[in-house]
């Protein structure tokens, strides 16, 4: 029995038999209670209660890599729909930046004509009422008078045409022109002599006004044609 004891460094509690004169079967390295095993679980001869790894390398089986494939290839799929997801977030947000940016553009837009729309009927609205005191004062430069009277007239009447010229107000060309009805109205017609002077303008009896920006009428041209 000593000359298995020198083959066996295994406890009372093992059950290998080496104790009991059997052989030992104890080949491989020794755990912590000093029994030897092979396996992940316990070896058939050891009631020690422990797990030990395999003393040696299992090679890997065509099941194994099967497992792996298929794990690689759930990963790659999972991969790919979360790409395809970021993908489609991505489009939907451009599509609605283009969409906010196509409405802040007409948003400008229509701001910006609104803004136009009310300078320019503010200007006709004070169009309406110098254009009628350029009138009188067309009128009164007309008449004899005195001299230094009609120089103060002058003056006065010089300011009021820059002021409707900065405003962006112009006076209608009549005088001489093809009649046009988009900008004239014929008060009366006279007979000529100078069959050039047909269907035009001959004499304004009052100026016509428009606005520069849009060419819209402030007030239509009252003119004489020739026929």
């Amino acid at each position: 029995m000593a000359e298995k004891e020198k083959k066996c460094n295994c406890n009372d509690e093992c059950d290998c038999g080496c104790n009991d004169g059997q052989e030992c079967k104890c080949e491989d390295e020794k755990c912590n209670c000093e029994h030897e095993h092979k396996h992940k679980y316990k070896h058939e001869h050891c009631n020690c209660g422990h797990d030990h790894e395999c003393a040696h390398d299992e090679e890997p089986t065509i099941e194994d890599y099967e497992r792996a494939f298929i794990e690689i290839q759930n990963t790659l799929a999972k991969a790919d729909e979360e790409i395809k997801k970021a993908k489609n977030e991505a489009m939907d947000n451009q599509r609605i930046a283009v969409s906010y940016k196509k409405d802040l553009e007409r948003f400008k837009e229509r701001n910006k004509n609104i803004e136009i729309e009310a300078k320019e009927s503010a200007t006709e609205d004070i169009a309406k009422k110098i254009i009628p005191v350029i009138d009188q004062f067309e009128m009164a430069l007309s008449v004899n008078q005195d001299e230094t009277v009609k120089k103060g007239y002058q003056m006065i009447y010089a300011n009021l045409q820059k002021m409707i010229v900065d405003l962006g107000i112009e006076e209608i060309d009549a005088l001489g022109q093809e009649f046009d009805s988009n900008f004239h109205n014929a008060i009366s017609k006279v007979q000529v002599k100078d069959k050039k002077q047909i269907g035009k303008v001959t004499a304004v009896y009052q100026k016509g006004y428009i606005l520069s920006s849009n060419k819209k009428v402030i007030r239509y041209a009252q003119v004489v044609i020739g026929e």
